[in-house]
């Protein structure tokens, strides 16, 4: 190949290289701002190499942190439909969720002094809400368990979060879905690391444990 020839081909290499750079551009600019990286790989996938690279463990925490506030806030305008505090709701889930248990075991699955669960229980009990029955292994103590009542809207307002959430995520791209299936997964696999309590690992209604009034 002559001198000539062997420029021409030089040519025809760099600027097709450049045209493929532009394309990569052009996508990631045309992409959904939770699309960019996918548009950059499918175009270019030596720049996809860059642009994934794992974020700050401490940024990823502060969005992670400010994202969970904004979502249990939304899903609070759920919770209040059912017409329950926070802290009656969190008590309920526990309970049908986790199971009957005493009042100091159901106090310490909430964070809360036996006074103060002592007092929400005998409130929600006369709302028909739980019931107290004689713990056959300690006659000094009671089995608190959700009633029939309790139980049925406690598993409305899961209900009714499920229903806003799958309304929200309806207009994500299926692309963005598997991006928050996969986020799911390990943030589950994470809490589930941190939560022996086996009340924990189901998702309770009532959003952010609250103290008894």
């Amino acid at each position: 190949m002559g001198k000539k020839a062997a420029k021409k081909k030089r040519k025809e290499r760099e600027a097709q290289a450049l045209v493929q750079t532009g394309a990569a551009g052009q996508t990631a600019a045309q992409a959904p701002p939770g699309e960019t990286a996918v548009a950059i790989a499918a175009a270019d996938p030596a720049a996809a190499k860059v642009t994934q690279a794992a974020p700050v463990p401490s940024d990823l925490a502060t969005r992670l942190n400010s994202v969970a506030i904004h979502l249990l806030r939304r899903l609070q305008r759920e919770d209040a439909r059912l017409g329950l505090s926070a802290a009656r709701l969190s008590a309920l889930s526990v309970l049908v969720f986790g199971g009957p248990r005493t009042l100091g075991k159901l106090a310490d699955a909430e964070g809360v002094s036996a006074p103060s669960m002592t007092r929400l229980v005998t409130a929600m009990e006369a709302d028909g809400l739980v019931t107290r029955r004689k713990n056959d292994a300690d006659g000094r103590s009671v089995i608190v368990h959700a009633a029939p009542e309790g139980e049925r809207i406690l598993l409305l307002g899961r209900e009714q979060r499920v229903a806003a959430l799958a309304g929200w995520l309806e207009s994500l791209t299926p692309e963005r879905l598997a991006s928050l299936d996969t986020a799911s997964t390990v943030l589950d696999d994470l809490l589930r690391s941190e939560r022996p309590d086996r009340s924990e690992r189901e998702s309770p209604v009532g959003g952010p444990r609250g103290r008894s009034k």
